[in-house]
C-alpha cells in the first residue's frame, strides 16, 4: 500500500490568502469580500482558500449562496499565524536577545555573567512556559 499525501495547498493558497485577510483586518474593518483582497488567486481558490481556513476556525466567512465569497470575523490565532502577535518563540526570543544586550552593556562583570546566564536558562524553556512565565509577569501574578 502507497502512503501518499495531497499537494499541500497551505503554503500556495490558503497562507497567503490568510496574510491578505490579517493586512486587511490591520488597515479597515470586517466584513470583506474576496475581490478587495490583494492577492494573486482566482476566483476558485479565493472560494476554497476561505473555505479551508474556516474549517480551520481561523475566520468566518460570508457565502453567496453554497460558496464562500468574502470574511465575517477571524479567529485571535490568525493574528499569531501571520506574525502580527508573537507567540511563545517569538517572546522567548526577544527576552533572550533583550537579556543579552542588557548584559553586553553592564559593566560589572559578576552581573554580566548572571544575566548572560539567566538569558541563556530562559533560551532553553519550551515556548508555552515562556509565554506562561511573561504572561505571569505581564498580568502582576509574579513581581
Amino acid at each position: 500500500m502507497t502512503n501518499s499525501k495531497l499537494d499541500d495547498v497551505w503554503t500556495t493558497r490558503d497562507y497567503p490568502m490568510l496574510l491578505a485577510i490579517m493586512k486587511h483586518v490591520e488597515t479597515k474593518e470586517l466584513p470583506l469580500q474576496s475581490y478587495e483582497l490583494d492577492i494573486d488567486l482566482d476566483d476558485e481558490d479565493r472560494r476554497r482558500a476561505l473555505k479551508a481556513l474556516e474549517a480551520r476556525g481561523l475566520i468566518v466567512a460570508t457565502y453567496r449562496g453554497d460558496w464562500a465569497d468574502g470574511v465575517k470575523s477571524v479567529d485571535g490565532r490568525a493574528y499569531i499565524f501571520t506574525g502580527l502577535h508573537p507567540d511563545g518563540d517569538d517572546v522567548r526570543e526577544r527576552l533572550v536577545s533583550l537579556l543579552e544586550q542588557l548584559a553586553d552593556k553592564t559593566d560589572d562583570e559578576e552581573e554580566a555573567s548572571k544575566i548572560k546566564q539567566a538569558a541563556k536558562q530562559f533560551g532553553l524553556f519550551s515556548r508555552d512556559t515562556a509565554a506562561g512565565f511573561l504572561s505571569a509577569i505581564a498580568s502582576g501574578a509574579i513581581g
